[in-house]
């Protein structure tokens, strides 16, 4: 499944954050009683004021990267190979939560026109893993990338390369007026543009209050185009103790809609865990 997260500047970046590192879990394997989804490939976005808010409201600056493993592709060319024979591979989602106090430097900044972000190259093991170096070996591509909003050479640029589902959350009400109204000069923009026109699956997590006339109009023109408007309102039916609960029911919803089914919170009816 090739997935396309867009992250914008609306209030709500706990979501995103919540979402990036559940699809990093799954990617890694380390998400509870699930299997590793190798065939899950993760693209990430975010529009220009995304790494403002995060950084505001989660206290950290928007990664560059989030932790997955590294997939093995034929190339024919080599892979440096670590001390014991393996390819070293990107750290995992837990890892990375691990380090929480590592990354607080500063804002993370973009390199445009290219899918290394955060103001740094990938470290020289994972660079010279994705160079190769000789003549008969695979190239190691992480399951989660991000792309600056200005690099059409992203695949999902182009609907010939179209990818199953595009997630927007949290959708600001300017991305959704985008949607409803076509147009829009980067990356992101692009992404639901080609869903739709693709005909494939388009989640907008819009996250806005109260709702003007000019925001509902904009919900009813990309529903009827063919998105699927999801707002970012919990429910509190599954036994919601913390914030952390509450953030994962809307997380949950977002993610069966394109298609994915994790155990991140009860679900109507079914029994409590003990």
């Amino acid at each position: 499944m090739k997935l396309v997260v867009i992250v914008t500047g609306a209030s709500g970046a706990i979501y995103a954050r919540r979402m990036l590192h559940v699809l990093a879990d799954l990617c890694a394997g380390t998400w509870p009683n699930e299997p590793a989804h190798k065939d899950l490939q993760v693209d990430w976005v975010a529009s220009a004021t995304a790494p403002q808010v995060w950084l505001t409201e989660l206290g950290e600056p928007m990664p560059s990267e989030i932790g997955a493993p590294a997939l093995a592709v034929a190339t024919g060319e080599p892979v440096e190979e670590d001390a014991v024979g393996r390819p070293p591979a990107l750290p995992s989602a837990a890892a990375a939560r691990r380090e929480s106090g590592a990354s607080r430097a500063s804002p993370a900044t973009e390199v445009f026109g290219s899918n290394v972000l955060g103001g740094r190259l990938p470290s020289p093991s994972v660079a010279q893993t994705l160079r190769g170096r000789g003549a008969e070996s695979e190239r190691m591509v992480s399951q989660i990338r991000r792309w600056d909003r200005q690099d059409f050479s992203a695949p999902f640029a182009s609907g010939s390369n179209a990818p199953d589902a595009v997630l927007v959350m949290p959708c600001s009400m300017s991305a959704l007026s985008r949607v409803a109204h076509g147009g829009g000069d980067d990356l992101a923009a692009r992404a639901c543009e080609v869903a739709l026109k693709e005909r494939r699956r388009l989640v907008l997590v819009v996250r806005e209050t109260p709702l003007s006339l000019v925001h509902l109009r904009n919900m009813v023109a990309a529903t009827e185009a063919g998105a699927v408007v999801l707002p970012a309102v919990p429910s509190f039916y599954g036994s919601i103790r913390t914030l952390d609960d509450a953030v994962d029911t809307v997380v949950a919803r977002a993610l069966d809609h394109v298609g994915l089914h994790v155990a991140l919170t009860r679900r109507w009816g079914a029994p409590e865990s003990p």
